[in-house]
Parts: structure tokens; sequence; C-alpha cells
């Protein structure tokens, strides 16, 4: 007998009486019940001339429709024996349990105790059992937002919040999951119609927990998270998946080992999600399969982790530098084919930070100090039995076949879980016991057991078409993700495509992936062809017109999914102009100048660093001009200026020596650059960097005093032309500027965020601080760590020190004295960005004096001497650390 409380009673029962009899009788399963109880509870003031006789009728009324013995008669009462798995109440709770959520709330089909859910003897159980599935309802959605599906997350839970809006804990998730899904401004607005909600009706506040998610939202310091969650199930690894979680609680080195096709990415992948919640600066996943080269690990590992290059010492040192303060774990995959480089900046990285743990994937050890090795095995009989019908069952809904014959099929594949989906792929076609004969057949000329995969992959690529087969192994010129439109580029047509993807030769699902070993096998095939090469030119020539075209892209309303698919396809941008540097250097000085105006928004440094070294090499002057942007952007205005030199009459060359002469504060030089910068970019089509120079010609006005009149609202008019977010955001910082209002900077910052254009974003916020500051000055602080994070992370230190200059004067205007001085001296002996002037050089000097005053010259000295002795990033570290202690003071006076 299997008994049913979550939602509509089973076994039903013929009378309202029966089935109340059984609830009260369930609710209280296993356990003693009171016959005057009952009596209670199912005739209340109504009684019967003889209520015990009557209760005895109904009791064995109930009893001819249950099992024998189940409901037994005791001493003044009764209790039903019911077996833990019968009760779906019981099994939902044993699921909860074990942790299988999904499982437990199938189990719900209405309200528990549905009928009578209000009556007194069952309202307790029902009620109990209701917040648990409101628990478990609430472990879904973050189980979704774990799993990477921020979208599905925030419908769970806006769902879950109109069923119980006083859930703050399930309201944290909403907010979390619309941050993560690019809706930063919709997860504030929760918080604050809640902020209003209790207060309007019950005059408390949320839960200091939920003030401090608002406020790391308000900030942006939500933990990164750039691990994909795959789509499929991840079946048979549980123990291992323990073990790699053990293994990271003591260890900061752990390598998973195994021959291909084991099953290391999928494990990685899945473990990285489960432990995110452990490092407070998130989880990243680093591909070494698109590096070609062993230097160019410690790159790979930079930009997957934000870093900016500076172009000022050894990039490991930068790399140390920029993580030496964050917890952040890093999956390095596919380590096998850099060994040696990956042995060896995984342990510098350990050797000089205490936050930093990588998880690696190998097909044989690193070898580096205080590793950690887990071999993966292949995956047990049970194991590979459950994926290879997990597998088959999505292709063959109805497939129908003995446990022997998926067994032996399982058994000639060793358990290799990339061979088990990809014979798995081709049960529609193809029936198990011919699978298991032409298995046979090529492990014959096979030895040892990388036949599996091999033999495998050998079957799959004869059982396509022509035209399969040659759109596999095209597929294999991409190092990392991509789309239909690139499949189309290299002659795959998208019906080709879908069908790879379906025989699971092709991992994801626009974008698609290969995984390592199914490239490398293509690479074989194209390699025994003779055709790499010119596949490998093919690819390059392709890279070069993307690039092109997305950069006319950017200038467009449809910029965000340009940069969208610039991000997708950095990973085929970055190996093509390695390709591009060895076989033709011209042309890869062309690519980078097709990326400039990109990485110039974004502040973008690899793309520089690329053109550096191009010219150091070629003295190519495309690249000099390309450099030259970079050059100014991390503050090295002498070598901007030596750059473009070397680039005239160039375009870009002449935006830099425009840029050079701002921040040098030779206002009308650079207009007079930065006009024909202008001039120069309406002729070529780009409306982009037109908005660039036009803007830097109204900003030079402004900062030397001179009214703009309707300047900055016709650039914007020309802006809202073109529809780039970039050039709107720029356009409203000029109206901002001139016009010296809050709601421009803010529409500025919102609107550069959103399409990653940190440079302009960055302006804004420090030009908002600026007008903030002597109103509201816990804002400006505020804003002024963001461009201050901002500037680091990009590496843009001309503006980096400006921006510290402005908070060192505000320092000095809150009483802050010590902090002002130190930063004060770390100005004076900066070694990149340009002096004050103007509106700036007067206010810092007035600092100056007002500190000395303040402090003496004694201690002023002291202080000076104290911030010229700290580097660069430790200033940042200080005036970060600085701004937060006196943040907190200005609250609490304010409070």
């Amino acid at each position: 007998m299997h008994y049913r409380v979550l939602g509509p009673l089973s076994p039903g029962s013929a009378s309202a009486q029966q089935r109340l009899l059984l609830c009260c009788l369930l609710a209280r399963s296993n356990r003693f019940v009171a016959a005057d109880r009952l009596v209670e509870e199912l005739w209340g003031e109504a009684l019967p001339a003889d209520p015990g006789a009557a209760l005895r009728t109904q009791v064995s009324r109930l009893r001819r429709r249950l099992p024998a013995d189940a409901l037994i008669t005791e001493p003044g009462g009764y209790r039903l024996v019911v077996a833990p798995g019968d009760l779906d109440s019981a099994v939902f709770q044993a699921l909860l349990r074990e942790g299988q959520v999904e499982p437990a709330l199938a189990l719900w089909r209405g309200a528990a105790f549905e009928e009578f859910a209000d009556r007194a003897f069952v309202q307790a159980e029902a009620t109990r059992l209701e917040q648990l599935r409101l628990h478990a309802e609430e472990r879904r959605v973050r189980m979704l937002l774990m799993s990477g599906d921020a979208a599905a997350a925030a419908t769970a839970a806006g769902e879950l919040l109109a069923e119980e809006p006083a859930r703050e804990s399930v309201r944290a998730v909403l907010m979390e999951a619309l941050y993560r899904g690019g809706q930063q401004c919709a997860a504030l607005d929760v918080y604050q119609s809640w902020r209003q909600e209790l207060s309007d009706q019950l005059g408390l506040d949320p839960t200091p927990e939920l003030a401090r998610l608002y406020q790391r939202i308000l900030e942006q310091r939500m933990p990164l998270v750039t691990v994909p969650k795959p789509v499929d199930s991840f079946l048979g690894r549980d123990p291992e998946l323990a073990e790699v979680r053990q293994r990271l609680r003591f260890a900061r080195l752990v390598t998973l080992t195994g021959p291909g096709g084991v099953g290391k990415t999928r494990l990685a992948v899945e473990a990285a999600h489960t432990v995110a919640a452990d490092y407070p600066d998130g989880v990243t996943i680093c591909e070494l399969t698109a590096v070609g080269q062993s230097d160019a690990i410690a790159r790979a590992i930079g930009w997957t982790v934000g870093l900016p290059e500076t172009g000022c010492g050894r990039l490991e040192d930068q790399l140390v530098a920029y993580l030496r303060s964050r917890r952040l774990l890093i999956v390095l995959d596919g380590c096998e084919h850099v060994l040696d480089a990956a042995a060896d900046i995984a342990g510098e990285l350990l050797r000089r930070t205490t936050g930093i743990a990588i998880l690696a994937t190998s097909r044989e050890r690193l070898a580096a100090p205080a590793e950690h090795v887990l071999s993966v095995p292949p995956l047990s009989a049970a194991a590979s039995t459950r994926l290879f019908r997990d597998r088959a069952h999505s292709v063959s809904a109805g497939l129908a076949v003995t446990d022997e014959l998926v067994a032996e099929v399982c058994s000639r594949l060793d358990g290799l879980p990339l061979a088990l989906e990809l014979a798995a792929a081709r049960v529609g076609s193809l029936r198990v016991d011919d699978m298991v004969s032409a298995l046979d057949d090529r492990f014959a000329v096979l030895a040892d057991r990388r036949r599996s995969l091999a033999a495998t992959l050998q079957w799959s690529y004869d059982l396509l078409s022509d035209a399969e087969r040659e759109g596999f192994c095209r597929l294999a010129v991409f190092q990392g993700a991509f789309d239909r439109a690139a499949a189309n580029e290299f002659g795959v047509d998208t019906g080709v495509l879908l069908r790879l993807a379906e025989r699971s030769l092709v991992d994801g699902a626009n974008p698609y992936r290969l995984l390592d070993s199914v490239r490398d096998y293509a690479r074989t095939r194209l390699h025994e062809r003779q055709v790499l090469d010119a596949l490998a030119r093919q690819h390059a020539d392709w890279v070069l017109r993307f690039a092109a075209t997305a950069a006319e892209g950017l200038s467009t309303a449809d910029e965000p999914s340009w940069a969208q698919r610039l991000e997708l396809h950095f990973a085929e941008v970055r190996a093509a102009h390695a390709w591009l540097r060895e076989h033709e250097p011209t042309r890869a000085a062309e690519l980078s100048a097709a990326l400039r105006a990109w990485a110039l928004w974004r502040a973008h440094s690899e793309v520089f660093h690329w053109a550096d070294e191009l010219f150091a090499a070629t003295a190519d002057p495309t690249a000099a001009a390309c450099a030259s942007t970079g050059a100014w952007q991390r503050g090295d205005l002498r070598r901007a200026t030596e750059l473009a030199s070397n680039a005239l009459p160039r375009r870009t060359a002449i935006e830099t020596l425009g840029e050079v002469a701002f921040l040098r504060g030779d206002l009308p030089e650079s207009q007079r650059h930065y006009a024909k910068g202008a001039q120069l970019a309406r002729t070529a089509n780009d409306g982009l960097q037109e908005i660039w120079c036009s803007a830097s010609v109204t900003l030079a006005a402004i900062y030397a005093g001179k009214d703009p009149g309707d300047q900055p609202e016709l650039l914007f008019a020309r802006a809202r032309e073109l529809g780039s977010p970039s050039a709107l955001a720029m356009a409203q910082f000029v109206v901002g500027e001139a016009r010296q209002r809050i709601e421009p900077y803010v529409q500025a910052i919102n609107l550069a965020d959103a399409v990653g254009a940190s440079f302009v974003a960055g302006l804004a916020r420090v030009a908002l601080a600026a007008l903030l500051a002597t109103d509201d000055p816990a804002t400006a602080l505020h804003q002024y760590a963001k461009a201050i994070e901002q500037w680091r992370d990009t590496g843009s230190w001309a503006s980096q020190w400006v921006t510290l200059r402005a908070l060192l004067v505000l320092f000095a205007q809150l009483g802050a004295t010590r902090e002002a001085a130190v930063l004060f001296g770390a100005n004076q002996a900066a070694a990149h960005g340009a002096p004050a002037f103007g509106r700036d050089a007067r206010l810092l000097h007035a600092a100056e004096t007002q500190l000395q005053a303040d402090l003496g010259d004694e201690a002023f000295t002291s202080y000076q001497k104290q911030g010229a002795s700290l580097g660069e990033d430790d200033t940042v570290s200080y005036a970060l650390s600085a701004i937060e202690d006196l943040r907190v003071q200005v609250l609490a006076n304010q409070e």
C-alpha cells in the first residue's frame, strides 16, 4: 500500500469521514492516536449516540481498504503502521536529506493533506511539510543559481516570492540571480521596494545579511564565476567529486590526470561549481588547449582573471601582484602540451600568493611543488551502463535493449565517458548488437587502453557522410568556442553542424566547441591530408575579416552583440595573431589595428601589448600607431609620443598626440589634434572614434574654462544617430561635465557598464564623485573606490593618478590628513601619468597647503616619504583601504 498526502489523499475513500480518519492516522503514522481525539476530530460537537461504537465502525470500514495488520488497535486508541517507503511525505524527507531536491519536489501534487489542511489535528503536520517544501524550493533555486542558469533562478525565485513574500533568503537569491544575469538595477530595485514595504507596513528594516548583499551588488563586488555549467547530467562520478572537494579543502594545487576522454574536464567543471562558495572572488577556467606557446600561459591566465598588462615588468610579476589579495579558484584545463610551463606558473602563483588555488587537468602530473594528484579512473560498469542509457535515451526515447548488451558495449569502451557518449549518440541509427560487432573490428588493430577512444572516434568518423567528415575536420581549426556563423565561414553549413552535435562530435549548442581529444583526432586527419597549414591561413584570413566587421559593428546599435562575439572568439583572435606574427607580420599589425577601438574603449591591454612586441620586432608603423594607445593609457606619455611619431600621419597616431597633449595640460594643442582626428574619422565613416575625438575637443574647451555652447547636446544627438551604447555613454559624460548634473553621469555609467566600456565608465565615476564630494561624501568615496578598482583592473595609470589626486583632496577636506599626505607623497613619486593642470592643480596645491598647516612640516614630510616609498600597486591598496575606513566614519557621523 502506498499512501500519498502531498496533494489529494490516496488511497481515496467513499466518505469524507473515512478520508478524514485516514488523514488523522497518517498525520501520526506509526504513533499512537487516542480514540477520544479521533472522535472529536470526526464529529466535533455533533456527537453520535454512542461515539465509541461509531468510531469502531469507521475503523472497521477503513481496515477493509488497508493491508492486513496495518491498522492496529491499542488500549485507548489506534496506530497506523506505515513503512518509510510507503508514505510520500516520508520519501520526500528522505530525498531531501540525500540532497535529491528535484525528485523530492516531484512528489508534490498539491497542498499537504489538501482536503483537510485546515483541521486542527493535521494542521501542524501539514504546516511542517509545507515549510519543508518551501525550503526545498529555495534549495532548488539556489542550485539553479550555482549551476550558472541565472535567468531560470530569477524566474523560480520570483515565483517562490509570489507565494511567500516574507522569505528574505529567497529575495537574496533573486537579487543575486538578477545581478548575475546583467540586471544590476533590477536587483537593487528588489531590495529598495522590500525595504520600503517593510518600513511602511511594520516599521522594520531588512536583515543585515540582505543589506550587505545589497551593498555588494551596489559596489559590484560579487564573486566571479566564469566556469560554464554543462547542460547534460553529471553521472557516475560522485566518489571522485567528493574526493576533489576534500582535496581542495587542504591543498592549493590539485591535478586530475587520466587518458583523453576519461572525463577530467567535466569532473573539474562540476567540482568548480560545487566549491564556488568557498572562494569569495569566485572560480574561473583557463583553457590551455588554445595556447600554442609556453610563454603565452601567463597571458592566457591573465586574460581569464581580468589582469591588465601595464607593459612594465614581467607579466608573471604583474599577475602575482593582481592576484595577491584575492581568494580565487583557477581551473587550468588541458596542461599536457605545455606541461613544464604550466608547472612553473602554477608553482609561482602558489608560492607568491596565499588565496589562490589551482585545479588542473592533464594527461600526466605537472610535477609542481605541493601538487596533489588524483587519477581519474574510467567509469565503473554500473556507472558506464547508466551513462550510456542516459545519453542513448536522449537520442532514442524508446530504446529497448537488454542490460547484457549494453554492458557488452560499455565493456568494449573501457568505461571512457567520451567513447560512451559517442557510441550512445549512434543508437538512433544503429542497433546495439551491430555496434558491438563494429567495435570488435576496430579494436582488433589496437592493443592498449587508448584503443577505446581512438577506435570509437575512428568508428564514429567512418559512419559520417562525406560532407559531415569534411565539416568535422574543418571545425578543428577553432581553438575555442564558435557559433554557427563562424562555422558557416569555413564551409560547415548549419545542418552538418547540428548532425555533428547530435553525434556528440561537437559539444554545446551555439556556441559550440570541440573537446580536446576530438579536436586532436580531427587535426590528425587534416595533417594526413596535408591541408592543416592552408586551413590555418584561412583561419587567419577569417579572423582579420571578422575583426574589421566587428569594428564597424561596434559603432552601431548592434555594439552589444559584436562586443559579445569578440569576447566569444577571442581565443581565435589570439591564435590568428600568433600565426600571423610568425608568417605575415604586416597583417598581424593590421589585426591589432582592427581591434584597437575595441581595446581602447575597454582598456583591453593585451591587444596593445601585441602591437608593442610587433613594433619592437619589425618597426611596423601600423603596429606603432596601435601600441601608442596602450602607452598613454598606462601613463607612459614619453613612449606614447615616440610611438605616435613613428606612425604619422595615421589617424590613430594623431589621436595619441591629442591625448598626450590633453594629459599634459596643453589643451589648445590637444584640440588641434583631436579636431583633425574627428574629421578623419568622419571621412573613414568610423562613428565611434568620431565621437571619441569630438568629445575630447569639447572636453578640452570645458577644462580650459570656455563655454562649450551647444556642442555637448550636438554630440549627444550624433551618438543617438549611431546608436552605440559606448558612444551614448561618452556623450552623456560630456553633457555631465558641461552642465555639472548628476543624471548624465549615472546614465553614462549604466550605458558603459552594460557593454563593458570600462574606460568611459571610469571617467564618469570620477566626475560623479567630484560632483558629490561636498553634499554626499560617502557616495563620492564609493564612486572613487569603484573607479580606482576599474583603473587597476585595466592598467590605466594615466587615469589612475588623476583619480588618486582628486581622492587625496577629498581626504584632506574630510579631515583624513594622514591618508591625504601619504597619497600626496605617492603622487609626487609616481612613475606614470602626467602632472596636474588647471583646476586640478589649484585644488592639489590648496590641499598641500592645508596639510602642511594641519600636520606641521615634520609630520607632513614623514607621511610624504611613506607615500613615496609605496609602489603603484601598494598605493592603490592603501587608497582602497583608507576609503573603506573613512566611509564607515562618514556614514556613522551621518546617523
